[in-house]
């Protein structure tokens, strides 16, 4: 199957959806996200935690973890230490930045090729 190129207008417009559709949605959450608290809640008062088992990642990770303090002789102050990523929303508004960053870079080079043709 052939590989399709698009201009870069085409890139732009893609990308602007991309991010309306971003923003749309952070939108989405932050409306929904009272229910979500008040459903976690009514949860813990009506005693409706759910238990599972462990996958054997979960249990990797918390191997891992009694490794750190046991062996390692970390603590959650020498984790205060390091800079955690940030929360997923904050993953969000970092891709409209990068797509913001992109267009820009996409719509100065079709303004490029433009005045190159003149």
């Amino acid at each position: 199957m052939p590989c399709e190129t698009i201009s870069n207008r085409e890139a732009v417009q893609m990308m602007a959806r991309c991010k309306e559709e971003i923003k749309n949605l952070r939108a989405q959450i932050e409306r929904l996200k009272p229910k979500a608290d008040a459903y976690d809640n009514l949860a813990i008062v009506l005693k409706l935690h759910i238990r599972r088992p462990n996958s054997a990642f979960i249990n990797a990770v918390i191997a891992e973890r009694f490794r750190q303090i046991e062996q390692e002789g970390w603590s959650i102050d020498h984790d205060d230490g390091h800079l955690l990523p940030r929360q997923s929303m904050s993953v969000g508004e970092d891709l409209v930045w990068v797509l913001d960053k992109r267009m820009r870079e996409l719509a100065e080079a079709s303004a490029s090729e433009v005045s190159d043709d003149r």
